[in-house]
């Protein structure tokens, strides 16, 4: 395959050699915008196709699940390339599962969440697989919890597999401040552009989004089609609504405007669908509309309330009032950098705010193939506001150092182990433990720790507050003995008989607090040793607490894919109203934990405990049974009587 391929690059031979050639199960390969991680991969899929190796594809949205069948090939072998999502939907079925020995192609892996990174590895493993992840975890990530391709780059050091060659910015000065802004030197990025003439400034927002406008269609009147790139929702349509009135005013918007979900649709509109519709599909092409899809209204319908949309992926389509009214249709002139992700402009026009990001800057400055130029506020700007776009309010000192100082703000998940080095201890810790193991080796950890010399932190706080409060109102009075005033001139003896009494009671609570003070630190001290001397059994609680913790969660998470018969006869199938629904799932999850934590050998329903067993002696089961028992008997009395019905009786509290 890579010699059919000259045009392939050493770097992107490297990679389809590492995804094709490794045992490794999974395989992370970060590639940066423009170095030719879609055409490598054409090779990959070719590759796999060729050794008759079951390969799929897929990514977080359908628009990129599209692009990924059509640009790498995936149309050629037997598993087209879908979304993440989808495809665990088909995994879920009875009849699904992967082919035996399929490769897993997960593309823009860092908008993934870990939850589905770890089920599609699960898929991949059962079928004898494995999983490749290419992606650039500077880019935008996952909405959902996510983080894990940058940790797995991360742990790979220098043997991770990049795409580093930039093979689209012409521009060397683009290049170097695109490389500047990846390494988190923005200011430098930013200072490179403006000497090249590409940072536009203006005085205020609105001044700012006019600017990018007029140059957005001065570009369009020489037929350059690029859509505008903004930070947030709120900057993306008021850019929108600007283009929409320069395109009116030159015509090119015609016909009786649609009103709908409070916007304007008229013949010409370039408009983006934000929801997949498997059944809103091409009238040739047979593909549906996507979030993403891009497309220009052909007709507007008034009869109807409806428009048909020549899109450019799946073509004609008819987009319904449903569909309008939910407000799935926006105006495409202007796009926020999530939409823009993975695609190639000619000139990348970017409008910041002080709300950017260093993902949201970096995806924008990475678009542009022959420019990229930056709009931006310098000077005193309108405060932010979501719900309008001209509104002046207050001024505030604004320019280059703001828009800096926000793109350099990452917000992309991190996982957990990056920020608490020692949940892998936990997790070795959960491997090997049950519940009742966990919590019975925790309790013994804190009777142990329970013999520390009680924390008088509390205590030195409060008695230092007092005694410094004591000696200045002592002070106080020492001054007023001082004062020559008050010596022996037969009319201050009574205020100075006061000051002396006053004087001796202070004294003498300023000896008591300190004493006080003394003790408490002294017990201090000896709990600061002692705990000194524990550390390992303190260290030892904190990990059994937490995977204790994580064990009760595993356990929640599983307890309605595994419900014992005895707790399914007692409480029946899940029922269908709201709120029934979570008063059975919250009683099926605290029954398996109560199970698992104290093991109860009788969970019979014709014995006195039901399904928890015998009743408890220990003051904390104890506890917990009541809790369990409740939540049990709150699910019975909204199941619409049927467990009365079925002779069952509530569990005896």
């Amino acid at each position: 395959v890579i010699a059919q391929r000259p045009e392939l690059s050493v770097e992107q031979a490297a990679m389809v050699r590492a995804a094709c050639q490794t045992r490794e199960f999974c395989v992370p390969i970060a590639g940066r915008p423009g170095a030719g991680k879609t055409y490598a991969t054409e090779a990959v899929v070719a590759a796999h196709v060729a050794a008759g190796v079951p390969i799929v594809g897929c990514s977080v949205s359908a628009t990129a699940a599209a692009e990924l069948e059509a640009a790498a090939g995936f149309a050629r072998s037997t598993e087209p390339a879908t979304t993440v999502a989808r495809l665990l939907v088909e995994l879920n079925r009875p009849t699904g599962g992967l082919r035996a020995g399929t490769v897993v192609v997960v593309d823009e892996a860092s908008m993934i969440g870990t939850r589905d990174v770890a089920r599609l590895a699960t898929a991949a493993r059962s079928a004898g697989g494995s999983i490749r992840l290419i992606g650039d975890y500077d880019q935008h990530g996952a909405v959902d919890v996510g983080g894990v391709f940058r940790r797995l780059c991360v742990d790979r050091g220098e043997a991770l597999v990049r795409l580093v060659e930039n093979n689209r910015q012409r521009s060397q000065a683009d290049r170097l401040a695109i490389d500047d802004y990846r390494d988190g030197h923005v200011a430098d990025a930013l200072a490179r552009y403006d000497r090249g003439g590409n940072v536009v400034r203006s005085r205020t927002a609105g001044e700012s989004f006019d600017a990018i406008v007029a140059d957005w269609y001065a570009a369009r009147l020489h037929n350059e089609a690029d859509p505008m790139i903004a930070g947030p929702n709120s900057t993306r349509r008021a850019l929108n609504d600007r283009a929409r009135v320069l395109l009116k005013v030159s015509g090119e918007l015609t016909g009786e405007p649609l009103i709908v979900a409070g916007r304007e649709f008229m013949v010409g509109d370039e408009v983006v669908a934000r929801r997949n519709d498997r059944s809103l599909r091409g009238e040739e092409s047979g593909e549906f509309v996507k979030n993403g899809s891009a497309g220009t209204v052909a007709v507007v319908d008034h009869q109807r309330d409806e428009l048909i949309v020549d899109f450019v992926r799946e073509g004609r389509v008819r987009l319904p009032h449903h569909y309008l009214a939910a407000g799935r249709v926006e105006h495409g002139y202007a796009r926020t950098t999530y939409g823009v992700q993975g695609t190639t402009h000619g000139v990348a026009r970017y409008h910041p705010t002080d709300v950017s990001s260093f993902e949201e800057g970096y995806v924008a400055v990475t678009r542009g193939s022959v420019a990229t130029r930056i709009y931006l506020v310098d000077g005193a700007a309108p405060v932010p506001d979501e719900n309008t776009t001209h509104a002046p309010g207050d001024a505030q000192p604004f320019g280059m150092h703001e828009i800096a100082a926000a793109l350099s703000r990452r917000r992309a998940s991190h996982m957990a182990v990056d920020a608490s080095p020692r949940l892998a201890s936990v997790a070795e810790r959960l491997e090997h433990g049950l519940l009742r193991q966990l919590s019975a080796r925790r309790g013994r950890l804190e009777r142990i720790i329970a013999t520390a010399p009680p924390a008088t932190t509390h205590v030195i706080e409060r008695t230092q507050h007092a005694l410094d409060t004591v000696r200045a109102r002592k002070q106080a009075w020492r001054m007023v003995l001082d004062n020559p005033r008050n010596r022996d001139d037969g009319r201050s003896d009574h205020r100075r008989r006061r000051a002396e009494a006053s004087f001796r009671a202070l004294d003498s609570a300023e000896r008591r607090l300190g004493r006080r003070l003394d003790a408490a630190e002294q017990q201090q001290l000896r709990r600061n040793e002692w705990t000194a001397a524990h550390a390992d059994t303190i260290a030892d609680h904190e990990l059994t607490r937490r995977a204790e913790r994580a064990r009760e969660t595993q356990i929640r998470a599983s307890a309605t894919h595994h419900l014992p018969n005895d707790l399914l006869d007692l409480l029946g199938n899940e029922p269908n109203s709201q709120r029934a629904r979570q008063a059975w799932h919250r009683a099926v999850e605290v029954v398996a934990v109560y199970r698992e934590r104290y093991h109860p050998e009788n969970t019979s329903l014709h014995e006195p405990g039901g399904v928890l067993g015998a009743r408890p002696t220990d003051a904390t089961a104890v506890a917990e049974y009541a809790l369990v028992a409740k939540a049990i008997n709150d699910a019975l009395a909204l199941t619409a009587g049927r467990a009365s019905e079925a002779g069952h009786a509530e569990v005896d509290l």
